[in-house]
């Protein structure tokens, strides 16, 4: 059956709404997460109490004022040190690692079920949840923040953490750009245009903006693993762009397969 191509400047303009809506989306997840698990195990009296931050546009379209307003500081005096771990788990690692892999499933197993537009909202939606993945683990590990808290609650220190779950993430950013990207450009039949489109904005928002989250904390290690951050982006731009062979034929693969189906 045959399937519209999206151009190139229709892909600009449709991912832009496309990614707050994503961004939204996995932030909302990550926080209710925390929040819900915390009144499960008692740490708070209302699920879906939040701390929303000022009313500013750049809070409204980063969210970056959003909290789950959890007493951790009472939780750890209380002794409740594993229940604060679970929900600091909850956010990063089970929801947004979780609906990582169901995105990535949907993209790579039920290609024929995609739209033009509603395989992007897949692949940014899938995005921004590995993002929020990314830019706590490795960036801030070793930072206050939810694998701070994680770690203080089962009495790890940081660089456990790091070693054990920094393999996985590295894996899931290579699969990002040899297997997901590939996969994207050849069932949505994206033209080279668009296809430079999604690759300058996947590979500067990973390592440009949510890679440097590590610079906002008063962590040096954080800062510092920031600044490497910044220093793969020029590196996995030009190791993955698109009109490179291999990617290509990985994206022509990807379309006859969906021919073939």
């Amino acid at each position: 059956m045959a399937r519209s191509r999206v151009s190139g400047p229709v892909v600009l303009l449709a991912s832009l709404p496309i990614l707050v809506l994503a961004h939204h989306a996995a932030v909302l997840v990550h926080e209710y997460g925390h929040s819900g698990v915390a009144w499960l195990l008692g740490l708070k009296a209302t699920p879906g109490s939040l701390r929303w931050g000022p009313v500013t546009l750049m809070n409204a379209l980063t969210l970056h004022g959003i909290g789950e307003n959890v007493d951790y500081a009472s939780a750890f005096a209380a002794g409740r040190g594993t229940a604060v771990a679970l929900v600091a788990a909850t956010g990063p690692l089970i929801l947004n690692g979780g609906l990582y892999l169901v995105a990535r499933h949907i993209l790579l197993r039920t290609p024929t079920a995609l739209t033009g537009l509603g395989g992007l909202l897949v692949y940014w939606f899938l995005f921004m949840n590995l993002a929020n993945v990314f830019d706590y683990v490795p960036i801030r590990t070793f930072a206050q923040g939810d694998i701070g808290h994680l770690c203080q609650g089962l009495g790890l220190p940081p660089w456990v953490v790091c070693v054990v779950l920094t393999p996985p993430v590295i894996v899931a950013l290579l699969d990002l750009y040899r297997t997901v990207l590939p996969t994207l450009y050849g069932v949505l039949r994206l033209p080279s245009s668009a296809c430079i489109v999604t690759h300058v904005l996947t590979t500067g928002l990973m390592f440009g903006y949510f890679g440097l989250a590590g610079l906002r904390s008063s962590d040096a290690i954080s800062a510092r693993l920031s600044l490497l951050s910044l220093a793969c982006l020029p590196i996995v731009l030009l190791a993955g762009w698109p009109r490179r062979a291999w990617v290509r034929a990985r994206a022509e693969a990807a379309a006859a397969s969906l021919r073939a189906a």
